[in-house]
């Protein structure tokens, strides 16, 4: 087993680790086209929107087809948090932030938007971040290495110092940009240094500085 030493920050993405967020995208994005009289996305489509910002996700599905200044507009009028009930958390996150909270500063580096703290805070788990990082915070989000070089900055840390935990090529190409360490939950085509299917085992991976 691969042991990760002297680390000082573990940081998170948020969608397909600390939360199963299919449904509630699917809903938002489908919804939204259904607005405007288009189709359901396919398999392809929400693979895409999944990992991307929303802003890259709506001129993915509407460039073209749709006057983006309508969709936008529409968006304003979606109230996101009547989706949360939607979003499934980790089963071992809560206690897994607990115990690294000990040892370790934890952060979340997401491409979502202005929606990452109203759930966290939904679900009672900002408390448990050192600091929250989206793609709002950044000029270019993942799969550029802007988040977790500003979390390195902020914490006054090596990258190999950080651990970034994802479930994407964007996070694991971000990961890789940044020089931190990367952990893949979820997919093992990801290149990653570990492999995981759960947070359980997460902190005995890691060992704090001495």
């Amino acid at each position: 087993m691969q042991i990760f030493k002297d680390i000082s920050l573990v940081a998170f993405d948020c969608d397909g680790v600390m939360f199963d967020s299919s449904k509630a995208n699917q809903t938002y994005y489908n919804t939204l086209l259904k607005n405007f009289d288009l189709p359901p996305m396919d398999e392809k489509d929400f693979h895409y929107v999944h990992m991307h910002t929303s802003a890259t996700a709506i001129d993915y599905l509407f460039e073209g087809r749709v006057d983006l200044e309508k969709v936008r507009e529409k968006q304003k009028n979606f109230h996101y948090p009547d989706l949360f009930p939607l979003m499934i958390e980790e089963p071992h996150l809560r206690k897994v932030l607990k115990i690294l909270q000990t040892d370790f500063k934890t952060a979340v580096a997401t491409n979502r938007s202005n929606t990452l703290r109203p759930l966290l805070d939904h679900f009672d788990l900002t408390k448990h971040f050192d600091m929250l990082i989206t793609s709002m915070d950044v000029v270019r989000a993942k799969p550029w290495p802007d988040m977790l070089e500003n979390l390195i900055s902020y914490f006054g840390i090596g990258p190999e110092n950080l651990i970034y935990i994802g479930d994407s090529p964007l996070d694991a190409q971000s990961a890789s940009a940044a020089g931190c360490h990367f952990i893949g939950y979820g997919p093992k085509d990801l290149g990653a240094e570990v492999h995981i299917t759960s947070l359980a085992g997460l902190p005995e991976l890691l060992q704090p500085i001495k």
